[in-house]
């Protein structure tokens, strides 16, 4: 997948991470937020999207996707979902 030209440059603070870069417990988190995007954001109700992260990996445990070690190590797991700040040098007309 493709990454913001920002995140390759290694002269710049990195944004974001190319999905190449991003642990299991990550992408559920990711993979659960089209269904309630508001209700799901780890960053203003991290409750709900843990419970949403757990229902996606079982699902993928389910499917054969994963392992359930697999899911119970990524559950286990920390995500850092601390809030960035994006400033943009774009003038303002």
């Amino acid at each position: 997948m493709a990454t913001w030209p920002t995140v390759s440059r290694p002269h710049r603070r990195p944004i974001w991470q190319g999905a190449a870069e991003l642990t299991l417990a990550e992408c559920a988190i990711l993979a659960g937020l089209p269904q309630a995007p508001a209700l799901y954001d780890p960053l203003t109700n991290p409750e709900a999207a843990k419970e949403r992260q757990l229902v996606v990996l079982n699902l993928m445990v389910k499917y054969g996707a994963i392992s359930q070690a697999q899911a119970d190590q990524a559950y286990a797991e920390r995500c850092n979902t601390r809030r960035r700040v994006f400033q943009s040098r774009l003038p303002i007309l």
